[in-house]
């Protein structure tokens, strides 16, 4: 079971600020994770009037996300990896409207199969109503593979750089990492290591979420789209010494790329993922 643990504002406005998504099995907590790393926006930015929706394998998280008269329609499928909830794709900056529209960043699988569905009913002058959201198909062909572990820095974009991982927990299996929200037309690199860690600031900007021996994946284009995906096999992860193969054990990655600030250019990383192969 998936639930939200929320915050009542006092009156007069009475919003729920959710802040923790939860993963339970009868009484038991498996995990409990702060949803503004889980979908990698700022942590001053509340969650309020949440809705949940679930399917078999997934279930999904709409939420308004802002501050109290500025916020955005955001839309989060989660799925369980082992004792985590996992970021199966996230849709943020939805129509300032409340009703049926686009993201303005939308972070999913390479081969999304869910059709999303949310609207609101939400009376700004009364300061009442709701957020409405379902998955109304799935077929469950994009499993989530990695959970965040790491946050970074925003980007020249305004939002942070996004990783989410795909294909399962299968060292066996082809994987897919994929990454958005990055600055268009730069380059970046793909990283990995058996190893996590927070080293703020190491090279530019942002936080190095890996230690340990780190591999580079190849140098990689982010388009007009700011945007990358690759396919890889968890038997051949790039190490300094090497491919090395992954067996039942935790492994990281994360994203480095080319970026811009006020003082000029400069670089920066996008959240960490973990990936439980078991």
């Amino acid at each position: 079971m998936v639930a939200v643990d929320s915050d009542r504002n006092p009156a007069p406005f009475e919003f729920e600020f959710v802040s923790r998504a939860v993963l339970l099995s009868g009484t038991t907590v498996h995990g409990v994770q702060d949803l503004h790393r889980m979908e990698h926006v700022g942590s001053d930015l509340d969650h309020y009037v949440a809705s949940i929706a679930t399917t078999e394998r997934t279930s999904q998280l709409a939420s308004m996300r802002g501050e109290t008269f500025a916020s955005d329609l955001a839309i989060t499928i989660l799925q369980p990896i082992v004792d985590r909830l996992g970021v199966r794709e996230r849709r943020l900056g939805l129509s300032t409207a409340w009703s049926i529209g686009s993201a303005s960043q939308y972070s999913g699988g390479r081969s999304s199969d869910e059709s999303l569905f949310a609207y609101s009913d939400y009376d700004f002058t009364a300061n009442e109503g709701d957020i409405y959201a379902a998955v109304v198909w799935s077929t469950g062909t994009a499993d989530s593979a990695g959970y965040t572990v790491c946050m970074s820095e925003p980007n020249a974009t305004g939002g942070f750089g996004f990783m989410t991982a795909f294909g399962g927990t299968d060292p066996t299996g082809l994987h897919a990492l994929h990454v958005t929200s990055l600055p268009p037309n730069t380059f970046g690199l793909l990283i990995a290591s058996r190893s996590s860690g927070s080293t703020p600031n190491p090279i530019g900007r942002g936080t190095l979420c890996l230690s340990g021996g780190i591999g580079r994946f190849p140098v990689f284009s982010t388009g007009t789209n700011g945007q990358h995906s690759v396919w890889f096999d968890p038997r051949m992860i790039p190490q300094p010494s090497g491919a090395a193969a992954a067996g039942a054990e935790t492994w990281y990655f994360q994203a480095w790329h080319r970026d811009t600030s006020p003082a000029g250019a400069t670089s920066n990383y996008t959240n960490a993922v973990a990936i439980p192969f078991r």
